[in-house]
């Protein structure tokens, strides 16, 4: 049984996210949390705005034990950096969270409080970050404990399980020079596969922050979806959990995936099969809000497609690779 008390280490892996990472390492001074009972530990993946600096500054100045490294691995990713940092930490609990994120003063004694009999891995709640700015094109992350695919920006294992399985695959987390996703997910079903059980925790709560992104950055993040269909086919188990209809990544696709069957047919065989793209054109109107001026939805709406077709020929382009059907 895990005390009351633990000894918690937070792990954060960064890359030129000065700004950001000095309001996350403030965050981490209010934690409610006793401060002799948790470290944080930075991992600098050598970012190159001055985030380095900011690091070796915070350490000497923080109220709480900050320890700052630089990845000393070949492969600059932030999976590599995580595993780096677990070799560094001596908590018998490690807990996770991005750069990006700020911390509220209740989340390690909410998440550590889950730690029960049989718990391996406690998953915590993520919102975007209220008081910013929504862009048209932005990046965020929203997590709602009833669905975990173990994100890493608001996670928690046991360390034992963790070494177990050997820490995160960080061939899921880069194909050559590209960040790419899934080594999260991997891990959680790789302890899962121990028979440990996963726990919803939400009062664990993070908020991360609201990111403008450029349009091509925008358009072309789905290709780091790629090896989605390697975690899959690795793990059989999230067909059932995480997956729509078994074979479709998410309900949105599934409906991409009907308004590319209507393009065909009716491209081929009669004009009215078009009509089944009108599912997805509706959900991605309507998913703009009704903050959005219509013009703006509308452009969110062509916009969306262009990115829906990549994240279309990824998927497709990895079942094949893979041989793992995911649409």
């Amino acid at each position: 049984m895990i005390p009351n008390r633990p000894f918690v280490s937070v792990i954060v892996p960064v890359y030129n996210r000065k700004r950001l990472l000095e309001e996350l390492l403030a965050s981490f001074g209010e934690l409610t949390y006793p401060r002799d009972r948790f470290e944080v530990i930075v991992v600098d993946n050598f970012s190159s705005d001055g985030t380095w600096e900011t690091l070796e500054n915070a350490a000497e100045r923080a109220p709480y034990t900050l320890k700052v490294f630089r990845n000393p691995s070949a492969i600059r990713s932030a999976s590599s950096s995580r595993n780096y940092g677990i070799r560094q930490s001596v908590g018998a609990i490690l807990a996770f969270t991005d750069s990006d994120c700020l911390v509220t003063p209740e989340w390690l004694g909410a998440g550590v409080a889950k730690f029960q009999e049989g718990v391996g891995i406690v998953q915590g709640r993520t919102v975007p970050h209220s008081g910013e700015a929504i862009p048209i094109l932005h990046h965020t992350v929203s997590v709602k404990t009833e669905k975990s695919y173990g994100e890493t920006c608001n996670i928690f294992y046991r360390r034992d399980l963790v070494e177990k399985v050997g820490g995160f695959d960080v061939d899921l987390g880069r194909v050559g020079n590209a960040a790419v996703w899934g080594e999260d997910t991997d891990l959680a079903y790789k302890i899962k596969a121990l028979g440990a059980t996963l726990a919803p925790a939400n009062d664990a709560l993070i908020i991360h922050h609201i990111v403008p992104t450029r349009f091509r950055a925008w358009i072309f993040e789905p290709f780091r979806i790629w090896l989605w269909p390697k975690v899959v086919k690795r793990h059989p188990l999230i067909r059932h959990e995480l997956l729509f209809g078994r074979y479709f990544f998410t309900p949105m696709t599934a409906l991409f995936d009907l308004l590319m069957f209507g393009v065909l047919l009716g491209a081929f065989w009669h004009w009215w099969f078009f009509a089944l793209g009108l599912p997805f054109v509706i959900s991605k109107y309507r998913e703009g809000g009704k903050h959005l001026h219509v013009v703006l939805r509308l452009v969110r709406v062509v916009g969306g497609s262009l990115r829906a077709f990549v994240l279309f020929c990824t998927l497709l382009g990895g079942s094949v690779r893979f041989r793992s059907l995911v649409i």
